[in-house]
């Protein structure tokens, strides 16, 4: 199923708790007496995107990035609006995070071990997962 389409069917599934397919769906309590509830089993309804608990802010993305073979092995927090979430966007706010040039950037690896090379792949990281910037030799 497209992107599109899954984030307007659960859209749609909340907006009409009266549905079959807001009946199916149920209330999520959360271990501190809260209850969240959630139109479908796959996500949280953050626009179609599952978020991993912890980021009050539904509307960024929160990404953990470093730089590769560093001496300096902390990583440093790098919000992404989720409105526009790209390979260029990712590599440009992870730079000046760490303040290097865009320039020296290779890859972007999702550790341990799968490179990051189209947006399709930005959109699926999900909150607080690590990257690696990969540099070019200078």
């Amino acid at each position: 199923m497209a992107e599109g389409v899954a984030s307007s069917l659960c859209e749609a599934q909340l907006a009409d708790e009266g549905s079959s397919a807001a009946a199916g769906s149920g209330t999520v309590f959360t271990g501190g007496g809260e209850a969240e509830r959630r139109c479908c089993c796959h996500c949280s309804c953050s626009g179609g995107v599952p978020r991993k608990e912890g980021n009050t802010f539904p509307n960024e993305l929160v990404v953990k990035v470093r730089v590769s073979d560093s001496p300096e092995r902390h990583f440093v927090l790098v919000d992404l609006p989720t409105s526009d979430l790209s390979w260029l966007r990712l590599v440009a706010a992870s730079c000046a995070a760490l303040g290097i040039p865009v320039k020296m950037v290779k890859e972007v690896l999702k550790l341990p071990n799968t490179l990051l090379v189209r947006d399709k792949d930005v959109k699926r990281l999900l909150d607080y997962q690590e990257l690696e910037l990969i540099l070019h030799n200078a």
